[in-house]
């Protein structure tokens, strides 16, 4: 059972992240198209900073699903139930905080904002964009935590791979019909709506969910909330700091390479996502046999991945955004030393991830705090320092280090106290990655990319694919060869 929920997992996140990322691309240049690279960035820099009311969730998301492993391998209905009764509560409240600070931000940010819009018009599409996220925390979360300690993320993904495809054709509808922007994202809260209403459906019918009196103490909150707030403070820094030092101009420059970065980690990390609560269970079982022979196949499927998909990206990606936003004058969108070192953080980000995915699912929070910290303080720093100098380029790098910092760390942590481990094994990691990633940069950097239309891009993307399959194949192979056959074994193709 549970090597078929990752199968289903992994499927479901994989087809999630793959439309999600189409998603964001087609939505992204109706916009430019629609509305110009202001209202893009814009969007953008709104987006980012409504998210900043997942630092209220105080990392409690990840507590709830490490402490669900135990009772519902046990099937114990009492704890369960007592466990989503304190997680209600405990979302229920963010909603309402996040209500105030929605209108704190509509009020104030319009003041800050670099570019031409009005009071009226950023305050009002603050308010309509941060709907769908309140709905998220009033009604859906408790259920999402739940359904993901069960290894049951595919339905989750499957619900929200809907939802993007309808999303995709209301708002190109929307736009077609000549609808303002504001009118465009209320079109989309209405799709968003139908989140709540399933959750809650299959949760009853699924579930035991008793009514109780007992009370359950969130443990590990305070820690939880410090590995949260030092994790949005990274993840947000980029945007925040562009918007503020630079201009909503750059922002939209930002977010179409983001996005098509972004959008290539999440297709990556879907290996994460759909092993995470299997990993959770082997620990909540203490079969430690099997951990270290699932970490290590995990490592070799997620890193080997990760550098093969963003090899292909960091040689493809600058010719893409240009055709993407060909016809878009009113900003300098072909940004190679940008693209690169873009591309080379999202991928740290893809190997720190599976290490940190089996530490926060073995509920080590308090004790690695300090790794999320320092990953976000080194970002931070080093971000400031050069975005004067080198503008985006400068917030990549600093996005880079952090990652590196926290990789290093979370890896030294991983070896010493939860899988027994030699730290020699991610050397050998990055060294193999690193052979294939340089490789194939350099060789497919060598084929000629000056695509004149969608055709050609397509043709050379196929032709680096090729390379870059050949060259992973072959040095994989060489440092990888029994994990490779494990693999084949678990997939049926060698028996």
């Amino acid at each position: 059972m549970r090597s078929r929920n990752a199968i289903l997992n992994i499927f479901a996140s994989l087809m999630l992240q793959a439309l999600t990322a189409i998603s964001g691309l087609l939505v992204s240049r109706l916009i430019l198209q629609t509305f110009g690279s202001e209202v893009n960035g814009l969007v953008t820099s709104i987006v980012q900073f409504l998210s900043y009311v997942s630092l209220l969730e105080a990392g409690v998301g990840g507590v709830i699903r490490a402490a669900l492993f135990k009772p519902l391998a046990d099937h114990n209905d009492e704890q369960i139930s007592q466990i989503i009764k304190a997680t209600r509560h405990f979302f229920k409240n963010i909603a309402y905080v996040f209500s105030v600070y929605v209108l704190i931000l509509a009020v104030a940010y319009p003041f800050v904002v670099k570019g031409t819009f009005s009071w009226l018009y950023v305050f009002s599409l603050i308010l309509i964009i941060s709907v769908s996220t309140f709905f998220e925390y009033f009604f859906c979360l408790p259920y999402i935590n739940l359904l993901s300690a069960d290894q049951k993320v595919w339905i989750i993904n499957l619900l929200n791979s809907a939802i993007v495809v309808i999303n995709i054709g209301v708002l190109y509808l929307a736009i077609s019909s000549g609808l303002g922007i504001h009118g465009v994202k209320i079109c989309g809260i209405l799709v968003y709506a139908i989140k709540p209403v399933f959750y809650a459906t299959y949760v009853k019918r699924h579930y035991h969910l008793i009514e109780t009196t007992g009370r359950y103490e969130i443990k590990q909150k305070w820690n939880g909330l410090v590995h949260n707030v030092a994790q949005y403070v990274f993840n947000n820094t980029d945007v925040a700091l562009i918007s503020l030092l630079i201009n909503v101009a750059e922002v939209s420059v930002y977010s179409v390479y983001y996005a098509v970065a972004s959008g290539i980690e999440r297709i990556i990390t879907s290996v994460s996502v759909g092993c995470a609560a299997g990993i959770g269970d082997v620990i909540a079982r203490n079969e430690k046999s099997q951990l270290n022979r699932i970490v290590d196949l995990f490592e070799f499927v997620q890193s080997a991945s990760a550098t093969i998909f963003f090899s292909i990206t960091a040689v493809l990606i600058v010719p893409f955004v240009n055709l993407y936003t060909s016809g878009v004058t009113d900003v300098d969108y072909v940004r190679p030393l940008f693209a690169y070192m873009l591309v080379l953080a999202e991928l740290m980000y893809c190997i720190r991830s599976i290490y940190s995915t089996i530490i926060l699912n073995a509920g080590h929070y308090k004790q690695t705090q300090i790794n999320a910290i320092i990953e976000a303080v080194t970002n931070l720093v080093v971000s400031l320092i050069l975005i004067s100098k080198l503008g985006i380029t400068g917030v990549a790098i600093g996005t880079f280090c952090g990652m590196l910092v926290r990789t290093i760390m979370d890896v030294n942590y991983l070896s010493r106290n939860i899988a027994d481990r030699s730290v020699g094994r991610f050397v050998k990691c990055i060294l193999a990655n690193s052979i294939v990633f340089e490789l194939s940069c350099l060789l497919g950097n060598l084929i000629p990319i000056d695509p004149v239309n969608w055709g050609i891009w397509i043709l050379n993307a196929v032709i680096v694919s090729i390379v870059t399959a050949t060259v992973g194949f072959v040095v994989y192979w060489i440092f990888y060869k029994p994990q490779i056959q494990e693999l084949l074994i678990r997939m049926k193709i060698v028996h």
